[in-house]
């Protein structure tokens, strides 16, 4: 037999390393989102410009207010705070108070600047009838506990008009009530920090049972209630009967 014959080998193929290529359209991300940010502030800048044509602003100056508003509460004169008077028969804290409905209190909101506590009901929204039993709705603020008045100005004051300080909260509005300590609204001045009166006549004079405020602190109940002296007007005349 015959030696093999022995083939030389061939060149050896040639092994191409291929790197990761980004897809073709991704060189072109950068660019969109820019141009979306671009557009999404050009759109709110056009959204804030032209709001009034599409945003009804009885809703804006509404969360406005809201916002701003303040709540207080006031405790009810008709039964100390306690929601119970008694009934009919006399029997002590056997009835429900049917100025607060048993709370003992009626929470107000003020919105406006001009928004003050109604003087008819001091803010209870409710006034007792005379039998104390019962009790209708304040028709001078329609139930709410508040009114809105225009506030004072003193340049424009007329000469007979006359602005006390209130002496409880001294002039601030606000009270702090001791077993609390909690800052409430003034019962004399009703959070304005003043009581402003007229004088009609001549003869008119600071009423001395209320200084002119109009209400005064009952001293044997110690509950805030209108001056009888003066029925809350806040003057009198000097030939009144004492």
């Amino acid at each position: 037999m015959g030696n093999p014959v022995l083939k030389k080998p061939g060149p050896r193929p040639s092994i191409r390393h291929h790197t990761a290529q980004p897809p073709k359209g991704s060189r072109y991300i950068p660019v969109i989102v820019a141009v979306s940010v671009i557009a999404l502030f050009l759109q709110i800048m056009w959204v804030e410009k032209n709001k009034d044509k599409f945003i009804d602003q009885s809703v804006v100056m509404m969360l406005k207010r809201a916002f701003r508003s303040q709540v207080f509460s006031i405790a009810c004169p008709n039964c100390g705070g306690d929601g119970l008077v008694a009934d009919e028969s006399g029997n002590e804290n056997a009835a429900m108070c049917p100025v607060c409905f048993g709370l003992g209190a009626h929470d107000v909101r003020i919105v406006e600047n001009a928004d003050v506590v109604c003087t008819q009901c001091g803010g209870l929204g409710r006034i007792a009838d005379p039998d104390m039993h019962h009790a209708h709705a304040c028709s001078n603020c329609g139930g709410r506990g508040v009114i809105s008045q225009m506030p004072v100005d003193r340049k424009a004051m007329k000469p007979d008009l006359v602005r006390i300080e209130c002496e409880e909260c001294q002039g601030s509005g606000v009270v702090r009530n001791e077993e609390t300590r909690h800052r409430e609204i003034c019962p004399i001045c009703f959070g304005l920090g003043y009581h402003v009166t007229r004088r009609v006549g001549e003869d008119d004079s600071l009423c001395p049972a209320c200084g002119g405020m109009g209400r005064l602190i009952d001293l044997d109940t110690g509950v805030p209630r209108t001056c009888r002296r003066c029925d809350g007007r806040g003057m009198i005349e000097n030939d009144e009967p004492r």
